[in-house]
């Protein structure tokens, strides 16, 4: 019977020491989680960061578009209106109309894509930064 007991205790001793294993590999896997929740948290806030400062770029080009360039546009644009300019056969007053036209439907394409990523919560930074390069050659 004392054999018996014993055996059952060494039992018991055995299963205690591979609970333990468990429970130091459940901690390991624990920590190992908590450091990639960590690591994606950080790139989340950097990514947010990052689209925080192209959306302020693009204020910032949007504003000096619509406050120099296009008031300059403008200006040129009225003093060229009240002369017809043909060259060959190329019109300038549909030239400027065509560059205005284009301006004006970049901006409203920007503004639509900005929309439609606030709404969704999705911001593309790489498309901020090409349709600002798209203005810059304006």
């Amino acid at each position: 019977l004392a054999g018996v007991a014993l055996a059952a205790a060494g039992y018991g001793v055995k299963k205690g020491i591979d609970a333990l294993d468990a429970d130091c590999e459940a901690d390991k896997f624990i920590k190992q989680a908590e450091s990639l929740k960590e690591e994606a948290t950080k790139k989340a806030k950097s990514a947010q960061s990052d689209c925080k400062l192209a959306f302020a770029r693009f204020g910032e080009k949007k504003l000096r578009v619509l406050s120099h360039s296009v008031s300059n546009f403008l200006d040129h644009f009225h003093r060229l209106n009240r002369s017809r300019i043909i060259i060959e056969g190329i019109n300038m007053q549909d030239i400027q109309h065509k560059k205005a036209q284009n301006a004006l439907n970049l901006m409203r394409n920007q503004i639509n894509a900005l929309e439609s990523a606030q709404e969704s919560g999705r911001y593309n930074v790489a498309m901020i930064q090409s349709n600002q390069k798209d203005f810059e050659n304006l």
